[in-house]
């Protein structure tokens, strides 16, 4: 090697020292997946940055919350937490000291699941201010009616279409009718009950959609919902038709212990 290419490969050494390999990249010192921490470290190892921490915690026993501050604190997928009230009202003191607020707590996730998983979103989604949560008004429920529960949103005003065919205008609006036929044509696909409820409960269109699955209640579910989709989706139930009720008469007044006959009316209900 000549003196003119030792020199080149020497001020190469050199700018690749002080560039750190030229393709480095600034890189936080803890990066995992559970724990992430806002600071970087440079080549000599020194760590500077504002150190804000985020840390995801598998949460089996409530216990496991007590302890620290923290200025937000999320509960993830807490439709499949059996555990979340208890979690929830212990972790208070982690966001709140001596009555005075100093951070927030939110619980979300896909309902979807079933029996004592749900049982606990249920309750605080239903009455939120027991739970000293924000109540959200609206009337996304099957009735039309208005009411206060957590916040909600139904799976056709988060709908994207497709690429040649997009399902929201050019102010980013969502067509939520387009979006309500294309769930319904692919419900209409599914002709097992139980899997028709399950798609439904993970893309509601309500609350009562979303908590399908819970289970507390003494009717068939399974049974209900084939009937709703025999009905709505797959029109596959007779129209009810009117009928007419023909009594026979004692001494000028309706039997009720002779069986009447039946007349097909017209029309359908």
């Amino acid at each position: 090697m000549d003196d003119t290419l030792d020199k080149t490969w020497n001020e190469f050494n050199f700018l690749n020292t002080q560039t750190e390999g030229g393709f480095r990249r600034v890189r936080m010192k803890t990066d995992t997946a559970r724990v992430k921490v806002a600071s970087k470290v440079d080549q000599d190892r020194n760590e500077t940055g504002w150190k804000s921490r985020v840390e995801g915690v598998t949460i089996d026993e409530p216990r496991k919350l007590r302890g620290g501050r923290t200025y937000s604190l999320y509960f993830e997928e807490a439709g499949s937490n059996p555990k979340i009230i208890a979690s929830y009202i212990q972790s208070r003191a982690l966001v709140e000291i001596n009555g005075f607020r100093v951070g927030s707590r939110f619980v979300f996730g896909t309902a979807g699941d079933t029996g004592p998983n749900l049982a606990g979103l249920k309750d605080m989604f239903y009455n939120p201010e027991e739970f000293f949560m924000l109540p959200y008004k609206h009337n996304y429920t099957r009735s039309g009616e208005f009411v206060f529960t957590g916040y909600f949103i139904p799976s056709y005003t988060m709908w994207f279409g497709s690429p040649n065919n997009p399902g929201f205008d050019s102010r980013g609006v969502v067509d939520e009718e387009r979006a309500k036929a294309y769930y319904e044509a692919t419900w209409a696909k599914i002709k097992d009950p139980k899997k028709l409820l399950q798609d439904k409960a993970e893309y509601c269109f309500t609350p009562e959609d979303a908590f399908i699955l819970e289970g507390q209640n003494n009717f068939d579910q399974e049974k209900l919902v084939d009937q709703k989709a025999a009905i709505e989706i797959h029109k596959t139930v007779p129209l009810p038709q009117r009928m007419k009720l023909h009594w026979q008469l004692t001494d000028g007044v309706p039997d009720i212990n002779k069986t009447p006959t039946v007349e097909v009316g017209s029309g359908n209900i």
